[in-house]
């Protein structure tokens, strides 16, 4: 099961991230909107939402990974088997050479155990936000499956250019290099 909305709220708490005055003041918009706590928070303090699972995963002892600015290890993306894709856990290539297994669910042992089975390598598990993880898969299957084509291009860059401005905002950004 992915980290719950409260863990997050707790290390974002725990960190400094945001405090039971500024939680009780989103409370009313968050159900206003109909939307988690931790989305609300995001949007309305500026918070990139990948803050809250870094300070997750430094709660936890574990590392946080940016899969937006690592390289998925392609080699072990060939060995491992199609219930990784379906359970989100990402290869990705480490300075140490050893292979990093990064996922949005970190207590998922079953899985991560069939994927080290699969890598014949104990791995080290790292967290990763949700929509990280799904994009990283998305990249993954094209890198098992060449001739596999996107469902609606067009779509996909929409989504790829709302990210992008999204996380702008976000960082207080003056511009956007493409």
């Amino acid at each position: 099961m992915p980290i719950q909305e409260q863990e997050l709220i707790d290390a974002g708490i725990a960190s400094q991230l945001v405090t039971d005055d500024q939680l009780d003041a989103v409370r009313p918009i968050s159900r206003e909107r109909g939307q988690g706590m931790v989305a609300t928070l995001s949007a309305e303090l500026r918070i990139p939402l990948k803050a809250f699972y870094h300070a997750v995963a430094r709660e936890r002892g574990i590392d946080f990974v940016d899969l937006g600015h690592v390289e998925i290890d392609e080699a072990a993306v060939e060995r491992i088997g199609e219930i990784a894709l379906q359970r989100g856990v990402v290869p990705v290539a480490s300075a140490n050479g050893k292979t990093v297994l990064a996922t949005a669910d970190v207590d998922d042992v079953a899985t991560i155990s069939a994927v080290e089975r699969s890598l014949d390598a104990i791995a080290e598990v790292a967290l990763a936000t949700p929509a990280a993880v799904e994009s990283a898969v998305q990249h993954m299957r094209r890198i098992r499956q060449p001739n596999l084509v996107a469902t609606d291009e067009a779509e996909e860059g929409t989504v790829l250019l709302d990210r992008i401005i999204n996380e702008a905002y976000l960082q207080h950004a003056s511009d956007i290099h493409l």
